[in-house]
């Protein structure tokens, strides 16, 4: 369990990084 939380939480921090991205590279 505290793996898998620890995984979804870094998963979350590369998609908020990606999108950030996203938006700088579209503006």
């Amino acid at each position: 369990m505290l793996h898998l939380s620890r995984a979804m939480l870094t998963v979350a921090q590369l998609i908020e990084k990606l999108r950030q991205l996203q938006l700088s590279g579209a503006a």
